[in-house]
C-alpha cells in the first residue's frame, strides 16, 4: 500500500513538473523519417487523424494534443510496458524521431495553425507537408 501512494505521489509531481521542463527542449528527432517508424511500427493500431468507435486506441492527432504530452512524456511512454501495446523495442533514434513526428501533429505547436480544428475534421499531415516542400 506504501508503495502504491508513492508511486501515486511521484506521478503527480512528475505530471506538474516534467511539461514545465520538457518546454525548454528542443526535439531532436526528424518528423518525416518518425511518421515512416509511426506507420511501420504503430500503424497497425494507431491512424494518424483518429480511428472508429470507443474502443480504437488514440491517433497520432489525439496523442500530439493531450496537454500531458511532450517529449519527455513520450519517450518515458515509449520506454516503458504497457498491457494494452506490444512489448516494441525501439532504438533511440527512432525514437526521437518518432517522437517529433507526434508533435509536429499537436495543433498547439504548429504556429502555421489559423484556429482550432472542428471535431473530427482532418488535417494535412505536417510530416508530408514537409517533405513536400
Amino acid at each position: 500500500m506504501r508503495n502504491r501512494i508513492d508511486k501515486l505521489r511521484f506521478l503527480i509531481v512528475a505530471s506538474l513538473v516534467l511539461p514545465v521542463v520538457a518546454l525548454a527542449q528542443p526535439v531532436a528527432g526528424d518528423p518525416a523519417s518518425g511518421r515512416k517508424t509511426a506507420t511501420a511500427l504503430c500503424g497497425t493500431c494507431h491512424q494518424v487523424t483518429g480511428g472508429e468507435g470507443r474502443d480504437s486506441p488514440a491517433s497520432f492527432v489525439d496523442i500530439a494534443n493531450m496537454t500531458s504530452t511532450t517529449a519527455l512524456s513520450l519517450k518515458v511512454f515509449l520506454r516503458s510496458g504497457h498491457k494494452e501495446m506490444p512489448n516494441l523495442i525501439i532504438d533511440s533514434s527512432d525514437t526521437d524521431d518518432l517522437i517529433a513526428y507526434i508533435l509536429s501533429l499537436s495543433a498547439s505547436r504548429r504556429s502555421d495553425r489559423p484556429h482550432a480544428q472542428p471535431h473530427g475534421a482532418i488535417r494535412s499531415d505536417p510530416a508530408v507537408d514537409h517533405v513536400a516542400k
